[in-house]
């Protein structure tokens, strides 16, 4: 469903530059996304409902880790894939989970051997989440 892809691309720019800004979220921004995914989900049945639960339950797990950590994992991208999760459902999700792990490792290590970094450097994530979408959206179509 065209509408569903241009609701989490954008969602996820506007999360991408809000975390590329300032390293934090704005909850407020994603109320929308988060009302549009629970009233589309029960409108059209975009995915199954153990599909999504799964979905949601990979933000949740980064939320546990990010609590877990401290901190070293940001809760605001647990909250992202929690949202993702409503439009996606668990497959998905968790392929863009591990595509936007491949790609951040890629750049993480980029940056290690060319400026190096210590372990406290961080890299906002959502933006490889935006990438890993966008990137599915011209593979898959």
């Amino acid at each position: 469903m065209v509408v569903i892809k241009i609701l989490v691309l954008t969602m996820l720019s506007i999360m991408s530059i809000m975390d590329l800004k300032s390293k934090r979220i704005n909850l407020y921004f994603l109320i929308p996304f988060l009302v549009s995914g629970v009233i589309c989900n029960l409108s059209y049945q975009l995915v199954p409902l153990t599909s999504l639960i799964g979905g949601v339950g990979i933000g949740i797990v980064l939320l546990m880790i990010s609590f877990v950590t401290k901190g070293k994992i940001g809760s605001g991208d647990g909250i992202i894939l929690m949202v993702t999760g409503l439009f996606l459902g668990f497959y998905d999700n968790l392929l863009l989970l591990l595509s936007a792990t491949f790609l951040s490792a890629i750049v993480g290590a980029f940056i290690l051997l060319k400026k190096g970094m210590n372990k406290n450097y961080e890299i906002p994530f959502i933006p490889f989440l935006l990438l890993s979408f966008a990137g599915g959206l011209i593979i898959w179509r």
